[in-house]
């Protein structure tokens, strides 16, 4: 260790002043910044990855939960109309002329009452196989291809 020291303060000794300076500034200023300024870049670097990685999964439970939030409640209503004993009734029901199913369509008002509370529900379609039953308002003839 002693002879490390001699060697640095002959070495020292041996220059001119103002590269002595430049060796010491060097040596005491210019290397500390470099790696405490490498470590703040690296601590940064890291804390920003981290940050992002967080924000990325917070929005995928947000999404997610807006997703299940909106199926819920598309399963939640048509799940209300498949158990519908009066939705049943009508659809299984023969009627005497067009006018008279009609007159039964508009008097089920399940529809309009589901549409109305859920601004997500666009439209609501029912398709029967009852040739009775005309197209009207949210109630359809199953042709071919739907019944497949």
């Amino acid at each position: 260790m002693k002879d490390s020291a001699k060697r640095f303060s002959s070495f020292i000794s041996k220059r001119k002043v103002q590269n002595q300076l430049y060796l010491i500034f060097f040596a005491a200023i210019f290397i500390p910044v470099v790696l405490i300024g490498s470590y703040q870049v690296y601590s940064n670097r890291s804390q920003l990855t981290e940050h992002y990685e967080q924000q990325a999964y917070s929005e995928n439970l947000r999404v997610r939960s807006i997703l299940l939030d909106m199926t819920t409640s598309v399963y939640d209503k048509a799940s209300y109309l498949l158990l519908d004993k009066s939705l049943e009734n009508l659809l299984e029901k023969s009627y005497p002329s067009e006018g008279d199913a009609r007159r039964a369509i508009d008097d089920f008002s399940d529809f309009t009452n589901l549409q109305v509370k859920d601004a997500a529900i666009e439209a609501i379609s029912v398709y029967t196989t009852n040739p009775s039953i005309p197209d009207y308002q949210s109630v359809y003839q199953a042709d071919d291809q739907i019944q497949k």
